[in-house]
């Protein structure tokens, strides 16, 4: 293969040889990311999430429920990393581990595409990849989208500054 000036000579062997180090190096760098979030404990103000996670948990949460003419508050800005927290209290060990797991794994899903974190990215880039998630091929994914929407939307329609637009809207209580 000629590359502008330079001649790469690449056997069938070769190809294979580089494709194998590139799913080694996959694996590393998801070993990477499963070491940075395992065993960490919670931080400041939250009892099972750190401060990485609740980072991430804004991001979508402002992507998932952005602020509309109707409802002027987005999910980023109503603390419901709080709420996610919170949420985890009734669950086993194992699965909270699991959940953690989740949201690192789709906060730096969007790194091979977008050169960015999930939380990193502008708001507008946010919703591009969440739609992605929730129409994804695989079921696995849509399903972790949106069970992440009906959590963060539960907490997003009781929160106290936005339930009142509901009950106006919808002549029902909402709140917490």
């Amino acid at each position: 293969m000629r590359y502008g000036l330079c001649t790469l000579e690449l056997n069938r062997r070769q190809i294979l040889a580089l494709m194998g180090m590139g799913t080694v190096a996959a694996g590393l760098g998801a070993g990477l990311v499963g070491v940075s979030w395992w065993d960490r404990s919670a931080d400041g103000s939250f009892l099972y999430i750190d401060d990485a996670e609740a980072k991430f948990i804004r991001a979508f949460s402002g992507a998932a429920w952005p602020a509309t003419a109707s409802i002027p508050f987005s999910g980023a800005q109503l603390n419901l990393d709080h709420f996610f927290d919170a949420s985890l209290f009734s669950m086993e060990e194992e699965p909270r581990k699991l959940i953690r797991f989740l949201l690192h794994t789709l906060e730096s899903s969007t790194l091979p595409t977008r050169m960015s974190f999930y939380s990193h990215l502008d708001l507008k880039a946010r919703q591009d990849v969440l739609q992605g998630w929730l129409d994804h091929l695989l079921p696995e994914v849509r399903q972790a989208a949106q069970s992440l929407c009906i959590l963060t939307g539960t907490g997003y329609t009781t929160h106290p500054e936005v339930s009142p637009f509901f009950k106006a809207m919808h002549g029902c209580v909402y709140g917490r």
